[in-house]
């Protein structure tokens, strides 16, 4: 008797004891919904907009030197591997508006923007031109509009270096290319732009390792003409399953080459030259020998007002009548 009664009452105390814990497992959870948010959280809501996107965590095993310039005496900051995404993509930032070129990320969806390398910056931009504006621009190739030179006719030293097509448009042939790089570059203008080009490799077809800086002795021929190159942008016009990447050599994890695969409609970015002019030698690239057909479109940007020289008559003046409008949808 005595021992069912004790019994009883450690069924009760324990059921009691039940119900106070799940009491305060539901004021802790009322607590919670009404607690203001962590800085952890309300930065990831700040964060929700456009922003230079790094290619993956992996990116941060590797350290990045990414110098500062608003203190001009101040030592290159080493960024750690275990530094955060933001933290990286402000770095990034505050280094193309200060040594390179200003990048409006905010001008193309969120995460378009990617980082593949932080020093030297190489970026891509995911959906750069939409389908019609990179068939316009075959087209235009293809059509007749531009000024055809096989590759061979660039130089005799590149005749087995450089196996493609090239032809050089007139920007009126390809607004929707001109319009989104003043979109991507608000700062450069049309003055500085290189005549567009559109290049076709064809089976085979490769174009070794370069640099897009131009040679010291070029320059000093004319150093009235544009000056340095401070700027290569190149967009994919097709698909490209088999071959065709464009690669730098050790720019990749742990000093291994970055590969960029052709997709249509996105743009690779980056600078063979800084602000100053001065060539950056990190940035030789090549183009892998094309298995598959590859198209680009490409264009650099100079230190200085730059004259077009082909189709003859060419003229990047006449751009300016379409170049202010921000709306690139198509040729």
């Amino acid at each position: 008797m005595l021992r069912s009664r004790l019994l009883t009452l450690f069924v009760i105390l324990g059921a009691l004891s039940s119900g106070h814990a799940l009491s305060k497992s539901f004021a802790r959870r009322a607590r919670n919904k009404h607690r203001a948010p962590s800085k952890e959280s309300a930065a990831a809501a700040e964060d929700s907009g456009p922003r230079i996107l790094p290619l993956g965590k992996k990116a941060l095993k590797k350290r990045v030197y990414l110098p500062l310039q608003e203190d001009a005496s101040a030592a290159p900051v080493v960024v750690p591997p275990t530094a955060g995404d933001k933290d990286l993509a402000q770095h990034a930032r505050r280094l193309l508006d200060s040594e390179f070129v200003k990048v409006a990320v905010e001008a193309f969806g969120k995460d378009a923007v990617q980082l593949q390398c932080f020093e030297p910056p190489v970026v891509t931009i995911e959906g750069f031109l939409d389908g019609a504006a990179c068939d316009a621009l075959r087209a235009a190739a293809s059509d007749g509009k531009g000024y055809e030179v096989p590759s061979k006719t660039f130089s005799a030293d590149t005749a087995g270096h450089r196996t493609s097509t090239s032809w050089f448009l007139n920007f009126r042939d390809c607004q929707a290319f001109v319009k989104q790089a003043l979109r991507l570059m608000p700062e450069i203008r049309l003055a500085q732009m290189e005549e567009p080009q559109v290049v076709r490799y064809s089976f085979g077809q490769k174009f070794g390792w370069h640099g897009d800086a131009l040679p010291k002795q070029l320059l000093a021929a004319d150093l009235s003409d544009g000056g340095q190159r401070i700027a290569t942008l190149l967009v994919y016009l097709n698909d490209v399953e088999n071959g065709g990447s464009t690669v730098f050599k050790d720019l990749g994890l742990d000093g291994k080459p970055l590969k960029v695969k052709p997709e249509k409609g996105k743009a690779l970015l980056f600078f063979p030259s800084n602000r100053a002019g001065e060539p950056d030698d990190r940035t030789e690239h090549q183009a892998e020998p094309a298995l598959d057909e590859k198209w680009i479109a490409q264009m650099w940007i100079h230190e200085a007002p730059y004259e077009p020289k082909l189709p003859i008559g060419n003229s990047n003046e006449e751009a300016a009548v379409f170049g202010s409008s921000s709306q690139a949808s198509s040729v």
